[in-house]
Protein backbone atom coordinates (compact mmCIF):
# COMPACT_ATOMS: atom_id res chain seq x y z
CA UNK A 1 0.00 0.00 0.00
CA UNK A 2 2.62 2.40 -1.15
CA UNK A 3 4.19 3.27 2.85
CA UNK A 4 0.58 3.66 4.08
CA UNK A 5 0.10 2.57 7.78
CA UNK A 6 -2.38 2.69 10.12
CA UNK A 7 -1.36 4.66 13.11
CA UNK A 8 -2.29 5.67 16.87
CA UNK A 9 -3.12 9.94 16.90
CA UNK A 10 0.43 10.41 19.15
CA UNK A 11 2.55 8.62 16.31
CA UNK A 12 1.22 10.40 12.90
CA UNK A 13 2.71 12.99 11.85
CA UNK A 14 0.68 13.85 9.25
CA UNK A 15 -2.92 14.31 10.23
CA UNK A 16 -4.36 13.15 7.37
CA UNK A 17 -2.39 9.85 7.45
CA UNK A 18 -5.74 7.58 8.22
CA UNK A 19 -7.78 8.98 5.08
CA UNK A 20 -5.10 8.70 3.04
CA UNK A 21 -4.29 5.05 4.11
CA UNK A 22 -7.96 4.33 4.26
CA UNK A 23 -7.99 5.74 -0.01
CA UNK A 24 -4.64 3.26 -0.43
CA UNK A 25 -6.88 0.38 0.78
CA UNK A 26 -9.66 1.59 -1.10
CA UNK A 27 -7.24 1.45 -4.41
CA UNK A 28 -6.14 -2.03 -3.06
CA UNK A 29 -9.54 -3.70 -3.31
CA UNK A 30 -10.29 -2.20 -6.58
CA UNK A 31 -7.27 -3.47 -8.08
CA UNK A 32 -6.89 -6.74 -6.60
CA UNK A 33 -9.56 -8.63 -5.45
CA UNK A 34 -13.07 -10.00 -7.17
CA UNK A 35 -15.72 -7.96 -6.86
CA UNK A 36 -14.75 -4.77 -5.72
CA UNK A 37 -17.86 -3.41 -6.00
CA UNK A 38 -19.48 -6.25 -3.01
CA UNK A 39 -17.11 -4.35 -0.61
CA UNK A 40 -16.94 -0.78 -1.79
CA UNK A 41 -18.77 0.69 1.12
CA UNK A 42 -16.11 -1.09 3.23
CA UNK A 43 -13.78 1.87 3.39
CA UNK A 44 -16.48 4.02 3.63
CA UNK A 45 -18.60 3.80 6.38
CA UNK A 46 -16.94 0.34 7.76
CA UNK A 47 -19.58 -1.97 7.33
CA UNK A 48 -19.51 -4.91 5.35
CA UNK A 49 -22.36 -4.66 2.80
CA UNK A 50 -24.83 -7.59 2.25
CA UNK A 51 -24.93 -9.42 -0.37
CA UNK A 52 -28.57 -10.11 -1.63
CA UNK A 53 -29.55 -13.58 -2.24
CA UNK A 54 -32.02 -13.87 -5.50
CA UNK A 55 -35.57 -14.35 -4.60
CA UNK A 56 -37.33 -17.74 -5.36
CA UNK A 57 -39.25 -17.79 -8.32
CA UNK A 58 -43.31 -17.80 -8.05
CA UNK A 59 -44.81 -21.00 -9.06
CA UNK A 60 -46.11 -19.35 -12.59
CA UNK A 61 -42.06 -18.21 -13.24
CA UNK A 62 -41.40 -21.68 -12.69
CA UNK A 63 -42.98 -22.81 -15.42
CA UNK A 64 -41.00 -21.00 -17.99
CA UNK A 65 -37.23 -22.88 -19.02
CA UNK A 66 -35.53 -19.45 -19.30
CA UNK A 67 -36.68 -18.01 -16.31
CA UNK A 68 -35.67 -21.10 -14.45
CA UNK A 69 -32.45 -21.02 -16.20
CA UNK A 70 -32.10 -17.28 -15.63
CA UNK A 71 -32.35 -17.80 -11.73
CA UNK A 72 -30.26 -20.87 -11.11
CA UNK A 73 -27.23 -18.38 -12.92
CA UNK A 74 -27.84 -15.95 -10.25
CA UNK A 75 -27.89 -18.43 -7.80
CA UNK A 76 -24.80 -20.02 -8.55
CA UNK A 77 -23.23 -16.28 -8.83
CA UNK A 78 -24.75 -15.20 -5.84
CA UNK A 79 -23.06 -18.09 -4.14
CA UNK A 80 -19.88 -17.28 -6.06
CA UNK A 81 -19.89 -13.73 -5.04
CA UNK A 82 -20.53 -14.77 -0.77
CA UNK A 83 -17.70 -17.43 -1.46
CA UNK A 84 -15.32 -14.88 -3.09
CA UNK A 85 -16.63 -11.88 -0.35
CA UNK A 86 -15.24 -13.84 2.87
CA UNK A 87 -12.14 -14.39 1.10
CA UNK A 88 -11.55 -11.09 0.44
CA UNK A 89 -12.51 -10.01 4.05
CA UNK A 90 -9.88 -12.44 4.90
CA UNK A 91 -6.94 -10.46 2.53
CA UNK A 92 -8.44 -7.14 3.90
CA UNK A 93 -8.11 -8.31 7.37
CA UNK A 94 -4.49 -9.17 7.23
CA UNK A 95 -3.72 -6.75 4.70
CA UNK A 96 -4.71 -3.93 6.78
CA UNK A 97 -2.96 -5.94 9.98
CA UNK A 98 0.23 -5.58 8.34
CA UNK A 99 -0.47 -2.24 7.12
CA UNK A 100 -0.64 -1.56 11.36
CA UNK A 101 2.04 0.20 13.30
CA UNK A 102 3.30 -1.75 16.50
CA UNK A 103 1.37 0.82 19.21
CA UNK A 104 -2.03 0.29 16.86
CA UNK A 105 -1.57 -3.87 17.29
CA UNK A 106 -1.22 -3.62 20.27
CA UNK A 107 -3.81 -1.30 21.36
CA UNK A 108 -6.20 -3.57 18.77
CA UNK A 109 -5.03 -7.18 20.39
CA UNK A 110 -6.02 -5.09 23.88
CA UNK A 111 -10.34 -4.77 23.05
CA UNK A 112 -12.33 -6.98 24.39
CA UNK A 113 -13.67 -9.23 21.06
CA UNK A 114 -10.23 -9.10 19.46
CA UNK A 115 -10.05 -12.39 19.66
CA UNK A 116 -13.44 -12.99 17.80
CA UNK A 117 -12.31 -10.88 15.33
CA UNK A 118 -9.52 -12.34 14.83
CA UNK A 119 -10.70 -15.66 14.04
CA UNK A 120 -13.92 -14.45 11.81
CA UNK A 121 -11.39 -11.90 10.02
CA UNK A 122 -14.56 -9.26 10.96
CA UNK A 123 -13.47 -5.52 9.19
CA UNK A 124 -16.05 -4.29 9.88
Amino acid sequence: MNGHVFQCHNEAANASQFLKTIEALSEYINKNLNFPKDLASLCEDHNVPEIKEPKDLTSEEEQSKTKSLIWETKVKAYVKRCDEQEKNLRAIFLTVWGQCSTAMQSKLQSLDRYNEKKIKCDCS
